[in-house]
């Protein structure tokens, strides 16, 4: 009966989906009057051209080797050149900001993570803490997925908010599963949900919170920020060309205060700018729409999914954007002593950092079969011998275990390539992920009956395992993974760099 029932719901997953059944684009972002063909975000979007690949020397092997390395060449991509303009524009020498503590010259990239940016949040706030209570006011701040999520607050040095947002009473504030209980117990009511609805839950509710947190309020602080020099960018994918989207999040906000400052500051809704609040929001959920776990987001007629389908971190242009940077500011640096009587100019005093915080293990989940492997009271998977037959396995979980994969693949990729190649003399890279230790981390924590007495985070996993069976989010698990980030060690390497 089971073998059926699993290929059966293979059956008809496979069969309705390939035909592409009820899948219709929504949330065209637009105003009223417009239609789907009238462009509302694209000045915000950068994209790159497709561009053949080139045909490499039959020396080229030698010629890396004699640089020292492999290095990315952007200067054919459209994101990569503008990335370095954004950094290497000089910073205004007055603007409506002020502000205690100057810009720096430090970038912060944030991964994508699911629920483990709850990780990404207690690390925040730890570091504004042993900072004296502020982020640095970095440069350039980006953000894919639940990093994207992260990334204003981040910018806006509001700490307090990514931790309160994490810190959820169920899996219901953020989205709406449209399968209850697990997966494997409903293949077919999985099935009937990607073919019907293209995704296994809806995050509506996700979309209401961000309407509230990302306010005209906000708006207008990410602009005055936007005036002083500073660039906040997030990522997506745009499925028909396959590239990376970014979305200038500091471009939208400016276009919203002009918008509302141009109209009197009559409305917070209804002036020329007002619109682009609707991208900013858009952007985050596109960023955030993880393939079969959400559904696309469609921004000016175009589809876009979880930009962590092709980087973990918006890294790979930003680093080299960045290094690019940095090496020719040390070397204007250098040039200023030419002919004076020094043995060797001091050292730059300008820090120029790459902070890269991986809200992920980085590590694929271990399987049993394609289901849950048994577990030690730590967490650790306890797979069957060789010789055990392998079970039966459907479609859906072929393909869950497949993305997984894969976006896994990509994180790992983007993020070694960010902290390894880009690490010279001009540039400083800071690197830190959430450790597979912190399944042995043992916390009490402020949530509704749990009581005071101290569990480790896979205990806390299992609670909500079995008091709520969450899809995606367990809310009990994600509390102990903000006290993990809090007292992190790490946070002092941090600090100590700027």
């Amino acid at each position: 009966m089971q073998k059926a029932k699993g290929v059966l719901g293979a059956l008809t997953a496979a069969s309705l989906m390939l035909a592409g059944c009820g899948v219709k684009p929504v949330d065209f972002v637009r105003t009223p009057q417009q239609t789907p063909r009238d462009i509302v975000c694209r000045d915000i979007i950068m994209q790159n051209a497709r561009i053949p690949l080139p045909t490499l020397p039959a020396n080229a092997e030698a010629a890396v080797q004699q640089k020292g390395g492999w290095e990315d060449d952007y200067a054919d991509e459209t994101i990569g050149k503008a990335l370095e303009t954004m950094l290497s524009s000089p910073l205004p020498t007055e603007s409506p900001v002020s502000r205690q503590h100057p810009v720096s010259e430090s970038v912060l990239i944030l991964s994508g993570g699911s629920q483990q940016g709850a990780f990404g949040a207690g690390f925040l706030k730890a570091w504004a803490v042993k900072r004296g209570g502020h982020l640095p006011r970095f440069r350039m701040v980006t953000g894919i997925s639940t990093g994207a999520l992260q990334s204003t607050f981040a910018f806006l040095d509001r700490t307090d908010v990514p931790v309160e947002e994490y810190s959820i009473a169920g899996e219901g504030d953020l989205l709406k599963p449209l399968v209850r209980g697990k997966l494997d117990d409903k293949p077919l009511s999985a099935a009937r949900a990607l073919a019907g609805q293209g995704t296994l839950a809806k995050l509506q509710p996700l979309r209401e919170r961000l309407d509230s947190l990302i306010s005209h309020d906000i708006m207008m602080r990410v602009a005055a920020e936007a005036s002083a020099g500073r660039k906040l960018l997030v990522g997506a994918v745009e499925m028909g060309s396959g590239e990376m989207a970014v979305f200038d999040l500091t471009k939208a906000a400016t276009i919203y205060a002009d918008g509302y400052d141009a109209s009197g500051q009559t409305s917070e809704t209804d002036h020329p700018g007002a619109p682009m609040r609707k991208c900013y929001i858009e952007a985050l959920m596109a960023s955030s729409s993880v393939p079969m776990s959400a559904a696309p987001v469609f921004i000016d007629n175009k589809m876009y999914i979880d930009g962590g389908a092709r980087f973990g971190v918006l890294a790979d242009l930003t680093a080299g954007a960045y290094r690019s940077v940095a090496i020719k500011a040390a070397a204007k640096y250098r040039k200023s002593y030419e002919g004076q009587d020094t043995p060797a100019p001091p050292e730059d005093p300008t820090p120029r950092n790459l902070f890269i915080l991986v809200n992920a293990t980085l590590e694929v989940p271990q399987l049993c079969r394609l289901s849950a492997c048994p577990v030690d009271e730590n967490g650790k998977p306890r797979p069957p011998a060789d010789d055990v037959p392998h079970s039966e396995w459907d479609f859906l979980q072929l393909a869950q275990r497949s993305v997984s994969v894969l976006i896994n693949q990509s994180y790992r990729s983007s993020v070694f390539i960010a902290d390894g190649q880009f690490r010279a003399k001009e540039f400083r890279s800071h690197f830190v992920k959430l450790e597979p230790d912190h399944l042995r981390y043992a916390t009490a924590i402020d949530f509704p009956g749990a009581g005071s007495t101290p569990r480790t985070c896979w205990q806390w996993r299992q609670e909500d395992e079995r008091i709520d069976k969450p899809m995606e989010f367990f809310p009990r698990y994600m509390r102990c993974l903000i006290r993990y980030g809090e007292q992190d060690p790490r946070v002092s390497g941090f600090v100590a760099a700027e």
